[in-house]
């Protein structure tokens, strides 16, 4: 019975446990390209990230407050910062932000 106990609790803290291993290496090897700060909600902030624009960024979800462009290599996170939300992006080492993804970044602050 402790086994069957022992193997319900690793199935229900896999996916938990999976996606702070994912969310965690999201950034290795990245650099810093973006952060600011946005009195927006999470929910608001995260529906202006992922809406496609003209030279905008190219975001898929990738988990909860966190998106990736794998074309690009991009990955935004949200974060609470108090009652604001910070939003962090980081690019591969030697790749920049494009004039119309800092804009669309920018903008979701707004």
């Amino acid at each position: 019975m402790l086994v069957i106990g022992a193997a319900a609790l690793v199935a229900l803290a896999g996916p938990w446990v999976w996606r702070d291993w994912q969310e965690a290496h999201l950034t290795d090897d990245k650099v810093k390209v973006f952060d600011d700060s946005s009195a927006k909600s999470s929910v608001d902030l995260a529906l202006c990230l992922l809406k496609r624009r003209p030279n905008g960024v190219a975001l898929d979800f990738s988990s909860e407050n966190h998106f990736i462009d794998a074309g690009s290599g991009l990955v935004v996170q949200i974060s609470a910062l108090g009652a604001r939300k910070e939003v962090t992006a980081w690019l591969p080492a030697g790749a920049k932000l494009q004039v119309g993804e800092l804009a669309h970044l920018s903008s979701c602050l707004i």
